[in-house]
């Protein structure tokens, strides 16, 4: 065994080493230490450094201790370390601190660690650090903790991590921050995330935000929040976003709303949707509407509801809207509700339906009005009805037309009503087209009404029908016109009925022309009153009848004449009678003559009278004959006379016999003279047999000579 090196050698020659490298220093005293030159120091052996006593070991200056190199650092035993002072650890140097093991350092006091300088901190091996006590690390300063570079921030474990105080958190750099993997950050207690402050959180990458736990987000202050980008605050899974408080969520900037993916939105439940911030609920996009659930926007007040923006709300689906509450549906802005499409109309209930307000209806969409079912439409007002535009109005379904029953359809303005399609005008029931008033009835088209079927035209009464204008009365089609009821053709005026287009007229049906008043069938023109056809002018009344006016009665043509009935001449006045054209009583033939009673015939005039063709004479019966006046009977010309059957002209009376002129006297044919009764005879005088020839009283039998008076055989 090499003997320690005495007192003596301690201070012996100087060309004699005092310490070699058998030199054992095991028995060195601290103040033997202290005499240690730098040289002496730097060649010292690993083992003659481990053998120097704890006591011993505070001998070694600042200085000498700055000298050991790395090797000779490593040989320091952890008791060695424990012993050193404050001052003699101040003196390690950086590349010093790097050779030291997490043993060595492990060994010091609080107190110990306490002296590292920042610069000594840093030269700390990232190999070694991960393995130094947690305490440890937890009794670093600020300064020290600060001096930890980020490689050595990489290279702890979690507990490490986890193991710093509040102001050590606090004090770390955004680079430290930024250093602290994922796996360690997620390891650290919620007072250490309270404890990080705005600059730290804002700093944390993608990466790390996602390692955070969901008590570690409701950590973050709501300033943190509102300070994280759109990329960190889309890097939150959904089970950090749903971890979100409703004082967090508020923070969450528009910007930010608006980048979400839906995914994240739909994690939230309803209270927390509506806890975002007002601007927030306006970022909304219309890519994020599916997250518009109606849970979540029940959840909404009136104020949040109405900064959704409209293109956000047309994309919400149809069974969300359904779900709207009515008092919702209610608080909905007129330009929201514009952006309902038909399928989200067609999907509300009735009583969604029933809580719009007039204003809100007046905002609704073309689509959306068409897309309402009839039991929707029952649920509007009148004043909501009223509220609609023209355009709106237009969109009404055909269904729904009918819906609206008399009172809906009576409601609309002149505005609305005339901006009915014609579909929409056709699908009226005559219930409705029965109580439109006038003032509704005016404004329909030509074409409006032309869409009308008969059923609809029949429901017109008379007074709407004499309400109608005159561009509406010479645009119904004859087919049309036909359809009126007979009562609402018995509503005609006069000034209505010159209107008429002689087609139309002549379209009107028999039942029609029967309810004329005789005041319409004395207004008609010329034009329109041969413009009736036979079974019309049949069918004109026999009270009517004795009403048409002479001048009208004139204006008949032969073929309308000859479908003048018995009854109704029969029921003619003298002056109507006497008005009849003769080429209308020759039109109307024998029969007629024969038919008229004895006191239409007795009015016939002397004129008509002899213009009577042989033809229409023929109706005369021997009944009638002797009802002519003598006036008539003398206005007979010959041939008229002569085309007189026998039994006609032997019932002529005595007195009509004496009315004969000589002319006509001369024109008695033999046969109607060998048929003259004795009264006949006996009633001619002396100036008429005078002009009967010899051929007329040779014809004469035996009995009617004998019933001659004196005075006539002598003439």
């Amino acid at each position: 065994m090499v003997n320690p090196v005495s007192n003596s050698s301690v201070v012996g020659s100087s060309s004699t080493p005092r310490i070699t490298a058998s030199t054992s220093l095991a028995s060195w005293t601290e103040a033997q230490i202290r005499t240690l030159t730098k040289a002496e120091t730097q060649g010292l052996t690993v083992g003659q450094i481990a053998d120097i006593s704890v006591s011993a070991i505070k001998g070694l200056s600042a200085a000498n201790l700055a000298a050991l190199n790395t090797t000779q650092v490593k040989a320091l035993t952890e008791d060695q370390l424990a012993g050193m002072s404050n001052a003699q650890l101040a003196a390690f140097t950086k590349a010093q601190m790097g050779a030291m093991s997490s043993d060595q350092i492990n060994a010091l006091s609080t107190s110990q660690i306490g002296a590292f300088s920042a610069t000594q901190i840093s030269g700390i091996s990232t190999t070694e650090i991960s393995n130094v006590q947690t305490s440890t690390i937890n009794g670093l300063s600020v300064r020290q903790i600060q001096a930890l570079t980020t490689d050595q921030i990489i290279a702890m474990i979690g507990d490490q991590i986890s193991a710093m105080g509040s102001s050590q958190v606090a004090s770390l750099s955004v680079g430290q921050i930024q250093a602290i993997e994922t796996g360690d950050l997620s390891v650290m207690s919620t007072g250490q995330i309270r404890a990080m402050s705005l600059t730290q959180v804002s700093a944390l990458k993608t990466d790390q935000l996602a390692s955070l736990t969901t008590s570690q987000v409701q950590a973050l202050e709501s300033s943190e929040i509102a300070k994280l980008t759109s990329t960190q605050l889309r890097s939150l899974d959904t089970s950090q976003i749903a971890a979100l408080t409703t004082s967090q969520l508020p923070a969450i900037t528009n910007s930010n709303i608006a980048a979400m993916s839906t995914a994240q939105l739909a994690a939230l439940t309803s209270s927390q949707f509506s806890s975002i911030s007002n601007v927030g609920l306006g970022a909304l996009t219309s890519s994020q509407a599916s997250v518009l659930s109606s849970s979540n926007l029940n959840a909404l007040s009136t104020t949040q509801l109405r900064q959704i923006k409209v293109p956000t709300l047309a994309a919400v689906s149809s069974t969300a809207m359904a779900g709207l509450s009515t008092t919702n549906i209610a608080n909905l802005l007129a330009t929201q509700v514009s952006a309902l499409s038909g399928d989200m109309l067609g999907a509300m209930s009735t009583s969604q339906v029933e809580s719009l307000t007039s204003s809100q209806w007046g905002a609704v969409s073309t689509s959306g009005i068409a897309a309402l079912s009839t039991a929707q439409l029952e649920k509007i007002t009148s004043s909501e009805l009223r509220a609609l535009s023209a355009n709106q109005i237009k969109s009404l379904s055909t269904s729904n037309i009918t819906s609206l029953g008399s009172d809906g359809l009576g409601t609309l303005q002149l505005t609305q009503f005339s901006a009915l399609t014609t579909q929409q005008t056709a699908a009226m029931s005559t219930e409705q087209v029965s109580h439109l008033s006038s003032t509704l009835l005016q404004t329909l088209s030509t074409t409006q009404i032309a869409s009308w079927g008969t059923g609809n035209l029949a429901a017109i009464n008379s007074t709407q029908l004499n309400q109608l204008t005159k561009t509406q009365l010479q645009g119904l089609a004859s087919d049309k016109l036909a359809s009126l009821s007979t009562e609402a053709i018995a509503g005609l005026n006069t000034t209505q009925v010159k209107l008429l287009s002689s087609g139309q007229v002549q379209g009107m049906t028999t039942d029609q022309i029967k309810a004329l008043s005789s005041a319409v069938i004395n207004a008609l023109s010329d034009a329109q009153l041969q413009a009736l056809s036979t079974s019309q002018v049949q069918v004109i009344s026999t009270s009517l009848a004795t009403n048409i006016s002479t001048s009208v009665l004139q204006k008949l043509t032969t073929t309308q004449a000859q479908a003048l009935t018995s009854t109704m001449v029969n029921t003619f006045t003298t002056g109507q009678v006497q008005a009849l054209t003769t080429n209308q009583l020759n039109a109307m033939g024998s029969t007629m003559l024969s038919n008229l009673s004895s006191t239409n015939l007795r009015a016939l005039s002397s004129t008509q009278i002899a213009a009577l063709t042989s033809t229409a004479l023929a109706g005369l019966s021997s009944t009638q004959a002797p009802l002519l006046q003598t006036a008539q009977v003398r206005s007979l010309s010959t041939a008229q006379l002569a085309s007189l059957s026998s039994q006609v002209f032997g019932a002529l009376s005595s007195t009509q016999i004496q009315s004969l002129s000589s002319t006509q006297v001369s024109g008695i044919s033999t046969s109607m003279a060998a048929n003259m009764s004795t009264d006949q005879l006996t009633a001619l005088t002396t100036a008429q047999l005078a002009y009967l020839d010899t051929a007329d009283l040779q014809a004469l039998s035996s009995d009617q000579v004998k019933a001659l008076g004196t005075d006539q055989l002598a003439a």
